[in-house]
């Protein structure tokens, strides 16, 4: 195994040829679909963030477009110290360590690599016993210090999460980890995902202000804001079988550059970054379609007319909304909650107003 310093040139240039922990789930969701419902994998519920076509392009042509993972990636590095204090109260008698390792493994697969958030070690046997034992997802397994250093992997999730949390972790997060554990060659490790306990604390303008609690080391305030759900897992033989096929299969389009193969056929929001992707990759032949007469151009037409509309619309329907809004605390400025006919306003604890339909 080799190891790089995290956010180093060296290691920008090294992660555009490799295959990290955050796109392996791009993989085995296109490859394994038919394994993974077997499973009862809900393929569109459980998409991955980056399109296989995105991945593809990025290990055969070096581009890759950062804009879909920005702000995540930005918010997940600022909310780890507190990630790992969570952790740390929650499994005391577990080391909980942070690194910026890189790692590449070809003996594991010449497109194997991860950046992990962390390591675990738990305390050593005394006396031929073990001092701790940790039970994995399901209580098969206990792991104690005979085990060696664990994987640790921080995710922050939305306030939506909280309602299967108790049935288990997404699965491009299981994945992602079990992809981890085995570049790095360890045998155990905890996935930890960071959730607003309310709906409200989900949207992006709250992002910056938890940023600087976390940074400020202002832990006890976002104690009241976030839940941690800890999953603590072992090599899965099923989930390492499904994960080193999909690389081989994968090697194997990069070899033959079908990057056709792995076009996104149904969805909307995945197909957006393959049209991105292709464009970085082939600007002279994926650009401008300009519509002509045929009865297929009309339609498309139609639909981009339409969006522009619908797009106007919506846009003076925030700003009426805004002067709504700003309208009604002026004029009930003495009252901390308003009850309508319909709806009422109430203000939430950071003081913003939050408007509810009645039940």
């Amino acid at each position: 195994m080799q190891k790089i310093n995290q956010h180093t040139p060296q290691w920008l240039a090294k992660k555009l040829l490799l295959i990290g922990g955050s796109e392996i789930w791009s993989l085995v969701w296109h490859y394994k679909k038919a394994e993974l419902e077997k499973f009862g994998v809900n393929l569109k519920k459980d998409k991955p963030f980056r399109s296989p076509l995105a991945v593809f392009i990025k290990i055969r042509h070096g581009v890759q477009d950062d804009k879909f993972s920005a702000v995540n990636r930005d918010f997940g590095l600022g909310m780890e110290p507190y990630i790992g204090y969570r952790l740390a109260k929650q499994l005391p008698a577990v080391k909980v360590s942070r690194t910026s390792d890189f790692i590449v493994n070809p003996v594991l697969h010449p497109l194997a690599c991860c950046s992990p958030d962390g390591y675990l070690n738990l305390p050593k046997i005394h006396h031929g016993f073990p001092l701790v034992e940790l039970e994995d997802f399901d209580n098969s397994v206990k792991i104690n210090a005979s085990w060696g250093r664990g994987a640790s992997e921080k995710k922050t999730a939305r306030h939506y999460f909280n309602f299967d949390a108790e049935q288990g972790a997404r699965w491009q997060y299981i994945f992602q980890h079990q992809y981890q554990m085995l570049v790095m060659g360890l045998k155990w490790g905890v996935l930890s995902v960071l959730v607003p306990k309310e709906k409200q604390f989900d949207e992006d303008f709250y992002k910056g202000q938890m940023l600087e609690k976390a940074r400020k080391k202002r832990f006890k305030e976002l104690d009241i804001i976030y839940d941690l759900f800890i999953y603590i897992y072992t090599i899965i033989p099923i989930a390492k079988q499904l994960i080193l096929e999909s690389l081989e299969q994968f090697a194997e389009d990069i070899k033959n550059d079908n990057y056709e193969g792995l076009m996104t056929k149904d969805d909307a929001e995945m197909l957006e970054q393959d049209k991105i992707a292709l464009g970085l990759a082939f600007p002279n032949r994926y650009g401008s379609l300009k519509l002509g007469g045929s009865a297929q151009d009309i339609e498309l037409d139609y639909l981009l007319t339409n969006r522009a509309v619908s797009a106007e619309a919506e846009k003076a329907a925030k700003a009426e909304k805004l002067e709504h809004a700003n309208l009604l605390i002026l004029r009930t400025r003495k009252y901390s909650e308003v009850v309508g006919y319909t709806h009422r306003m109430a203000f939430d604890k950071n003081g913003h107003a939050r408007f509810y339909k009645l039940k």
